[in-house]
Order: C-alpha cells, then sequence, then structure tokens
C-alpha cells in the first residue's frame, strides 16, 4: 500500500509537472506519445510486416497484440471494459447470420442492424453517464474515447453485413454496395480491426472492409497509363511514404501554434467577472474568435498525428484520379483549408471530422427519406454519441438550425448575388465572414462543456449570433424544395411504395 502511495505521488508531480510547461494532462500526454510510436511501428508494418511476405494473420496479431498493449498502458484496469462488449458482440452478430429463425425474426421484426444498434449505444450511453456523473465538465480523454470509436466500428459492421445479406439492387447507393460484407470475419480479423494501434483514440473508424484490404494488401493499387509516344504502357505506384513525411510536419506545427499562443488565450477567461465587465463587445467577439480557432488547431494537431500513423503503414489510400494523381482520403479526418474558409454550415460538417460525418451519414441520414427529419436525426445521434455535457447539446440545436437557415439562405437570398461574377465574389466573402463569427460562438459549448458557463459567455456577449438566427429564422421565406420533398407525395403514391417495398421483402424471403 506504502508503494501504491509512493508511485500515485510521483504521478501526480509528474501531472502538474507537464502541465505547467504544455497545454495537456499527464494522460493526454501519453495519448500523444503512444500515437507518435505508432509512427515507426506503421513503418515496419509497411516495409517488413508485407502480406506477401508474412501473410495475413502475423499482421493481424502485430496490429491487435500493439493495440491491447495501449489500452492496458493507457487505460489499465478500464480495459477490461473495453474488451467486453468486442468479445460480447461477436457471437452477436455471428447468431445472426447463423440462426436462420431468428435471422428471419430479426429481419421482419427489428432488424439486425437495429439490435446492435440499441444494444451498443445502451453500452456506450451508460458509461456517458457515469464519465458525466465522475467528469461533469472536464474533456477527459479516457477510455469512453475508445469506447465511441467502437461504438462506430461495431454499427458498421452490423450495418456491412445487412447490406451483404440483401441483393445489391435494394441497397441505397454504390458507396452500400461497396463496402458490405457478406460473412463474418474470423475472429483474429475481428479484434484486429476494433484493436489496431494505428490512429489510437484519436482517429474515428472507418469500414471493415477498407481495413481488410490494407492487411490483405489490395488497397494500394498502381495506375496505369498508355503511353502512344513508345506504346507502352507505364505504371504508377503510390507513396504511403511521402504522404507520412508531409503529414507529421503539419501536426508539429500545429502543436507549436497552440502551445505558444493557447496559454495567452484561455477560454475561461471569459468567463471572469472583470473581463466581461471591463472589455468592449467587439474586443469580446475577436477574444472568442482567436481562443475557438486556437481551439480547433487541437483537433487539426490530433488528426494529423492519427494520419501520419496510418499513412506510414500503408492504410488510408483511396484510389486515384483521372489524371493519375494519389488520393488518401480515407483516413482524412477533415479538409482544414476547406473548413476555415467554407461559406455554410452544410459545407463545414462535409468537411469537418469526416470520418464521424461518414459513419452519420451511413447508418442514419442516408436511410431516412425526409431530408429535414433526417438532418435532426443525425445531429440528435451525433450529440448523443459525443456525452450527455449540455455543450454538445448547444452545440448541435444552433448546428441543426444554422444547416436549415443555410437552406433557406439559399432559395430566397442567394439568387440576388448570381447576376455577375463580383456579386458571386461578395456572397462567398460575406458567408465566410458570418460563418467564422457563428463556428467561434458556437464552438464555446464544445470547449467549455457545461451550460452555465456556455450562458455566461453568451450572455457576455449579449447572446448575438443565437438572436440573429431566430431572427433570420423567422424572416426568410420556408424553402419550397425541402417542403416539398417532405409533403408532395400523395397518399396514392405512399400507398405504391409501400406495396413495392412488401413485394421486395418477400422476394428476399424466398431466396433465403
Amino acid at each position: 500500500m506504502a508503494n501504491f502511495h509512493f508511485f500515485n505521488s510521483i504521478f501526480k508531480s509528474i501531472d502538474l509537472y507537464v502541465v505547467k510547461i504544455i497545454p495537456l494532462t499527464l494522460e493526454s500526454a501519453l495519448f500523444m506519445l503512444v500515437n507518435i510510436a505508432a509512427i515507426p511501428l506503421g513503418f515496419v508494418l509497411q516495409w517488413l510486416l508485407t502480406a506477401p511476405r508474412v501473410g495475413e494473420n502475423v499482421r493481424h496479431l502485430y496490429s491487435t497484440f500493439i493495440g491491447l498493449f495501449y489500452c492496458v498502458l493507457c487505460f489499465r484496469w478500464n480495459t477490461v471494459v473495453c474488451l467486453v462488449p468486442i468479445i460480447a458482440f461477436y457471437p452477436l452478430l455471428n447468431c445472426f447470420l447463423t440462426n436462420r429463425h431468428l435471422g428471419k425474426y430479426v429481419r421482419n421484426v427489428l432488424r439486425q442492424k437495429r439490435i446492435t444498434l440499441f444494444l451498443s449505444l445502451f453500452y456506450l450511453l451508460s458509461l456517458h453517464v457515469y464519465r458525466h456523473t465522475l467528469h461533469y465538465g472536464q474533456d477527459k480523454v479516457d477510455h469512453t474515447v475508445f469506447l465511441m470509436f467502437w461504438f462506430q466500428k461495431i454499427t458498421y459492421m452490423a450495418y456491412n453485413l445487412q447490406d451483404g445479406q440483401m441483393p445489391e439492387s435494394e441497397l441505397v447507393d454504390d458507396f452500400h454496395k461497396k463496402k458490405r460484407i457478406t460473412q463474418l470475419p474470423s475472429f483474429l480479423t475481428y479484434c484486429s480491426y476494433f484493436l489496431t494501434f494505428l490512429g489510437f483514440q484519436m482517429l474515428p473508424a472507418f469500414c471493415f472492409s477498407d481495413y481488410a484490404d490494407f492487411i490483405r494488401g489490395t488497397n494500394l493499387t498502381t495506375f496505369e497509363k498508355q503511353d502512344k509516344a513508345s506504346n507502352t504502357v507505364k505504371e504508377k505506384h503510390p507513396s504511403p511514404n511521402w504522404m507520412a513525411l508531409t503529414t507529421i510536419p503539419l501536426s508539429i506545427i500545429y502543436f507549436c501554434t497552440v502551445l505558444m499562443l493557447s496559454r495567452h488565450f484561455p477560454i475561461q477567461r471569459m468567463i471572469d467577472e472583470s473581463y466581461i465587465t471591463s472589455t468592449s463587445f467587439l474586443y469580446k467577439v475577436g477574444y472568442c474568435w482567436i481562443a475557438m480557432f486556437l481551439f480547433r488547431l487541437r483537433y487539426y494537431f490530433t488528426w494529423k498525428l492519427a494520419e501520419s500513423s496510418c499513412y506510414a503503414s500503408g492504410l488510408g489510400f483511396s484510389g486515384w484520379t483521372e489524371e493519375g494523381k494519389e488520393k488518401w482520403e480515407l483516413v482524412r479526418n477533415g479538409d482544414i483549408t476547406r473548413v476555415e474558409f467554407c461559406t455554410s454550415w452544410k459545407e463545414f460538417w462535409d468537411s469537418w471530422n469526416n470520418m464521424t460525418g461518414s459513419w452519420l451519414r451511413f447508418i442514419c441520414y442516408s436511410r431516412i427519406e425526409d431530408k429535414t427529419q433526417a438532418t435532426a436525426l443525425t445531429f440528435l445521434l451525433s450529440s448523443v454519441w459525443h456525452g450527455f455535457h449540455p455543450g454538445y447539446f448547444v452545440l448541435f440545436a444552433h448546428s441543426y438550425i444554422l444547416v436549415l437557415l443555410g437552406r433557406k439562405f439559399r432559395h430566397s437570398v442567394r439568387p440576388f448575388f448570381q447576376g455577375t461574377l463580383a456579386k458571386k465574389r461578395l456572397y462567398n466573402i460575406l458567408g465566410c465572414i458570418a460563418f467564422q463569427l457563428t463556428i467561434s460562438y458556437t464552438f464555446i459549448g464544445l470547449e467549455t462543456l457545461e451550460f452555465a458557463k456556455t450562458f455566461t459567455i453568451y450572455r457576455s456577449m449579449n447572446f448575438y449570433v443565437t438572436t440573429i438566427i431566430i431572427v433570420l429564422f423567422g424572416a426568410l421565406p420556408e424553402d419550397e424544395l425541402d417542403s416539398s420533398r417532405s409533403h408532395s407525395k400523395p397518399e396514392e403514391e405512399k400507398g405504391t411504395v409501400a406495396r413495392d417495398q412488401k413485394t421486395k421483402t418477400m422476394s428476399y424471403e424466398k431466396t433465403k
């Protein structure tokens, strides 16, 4: 017991020392260090443990054991909390595929993917509640983040398996057809997908089929171009080494910028009563913009660091353009340039946290016909997935209204700026300025997490963004296109769609 208290005091001393040097807790610094170590370990996977040389199982074991070691190092006994759902859901998925009677019941009543979604969501929300009561208002990087990404992966796999059981003609789009899984992978492959060390604790989920192609070594395809002069075929190979070496400096730049400037613009200062009474409205808006920009740089740093380990291993390649340029978009979690200069909130959510956005679009948005309802449910799922801190709900409530307001603007205001090139550029400039003001305002909830602190900062700025949003939303006319999409179907057409769906289901049951 004495030794335990001795080491615990040492860790607390190190924690205080680290916080004084860099704006990170000891646990956050540990996650950063293991992801830095993942870069050379990724090069080992690409250079030495290639699929033709050692086979798939060795690559799976290498990825799994390093990821498991990372879990034990960072989570300690909480590793058990992470392993329990991974192990428990494998027989559940296998049961859906092998038990014909149960599979028929699930298909007709609740669907396999919905049962997996609700059970995994219940487990995640239980941990969110525990974390919320234990660490309210603290953005701790703990095993709950690991389970948030586990939830993405298990729902990806369940939905891909469900799509794999259906005829391709009944799937929603080409993305669903491309990512479908026809059979459950082996337990080793399954564990490797969930426990991989690549992008550990920093990178959201990608589809299982992409990870399986990477382990098999079939993801790095060549580009062939016919040379008419010499009448030969030239091959071009992707360069993961170059991608890794160009991404690492970006993460260093983002980290150094945050390290030098963040302590001069803490968001906590905006809650101080002396700051509120002694500064002007414009000063508060400018200070908020700088603080939130530095806050976003933290995300850019973690994303680029996580991408670096993936690129080093060869993971992330997504194909070629027609001109023969490489596309590394599979694990790119944000188009940073587009985020900082976008002109609408729809464009922002298409560029910010791409991998989580793709997951939300895949399991929720693309499967609901009414896009207004789909948008609301997608934001609701996103806020619940993040946790129960009130700041998340403040952010996503504003975001939902801003997305709908953007649709109204495109319908009623944008046509007045389409006459000349100068008008179009003016519209884009005004949209970019408006976006920068709204994102610095709405992201306060994501930074503080607490409703009281967010409310205090909003009140000090006279709720100016919230007021403008409400006034414009009420003043602008309804988007006729969205309205027609929601209400244009007559009852006869709805009945026809229902009969067609019933016919498809019956034919599907016969094939089974």
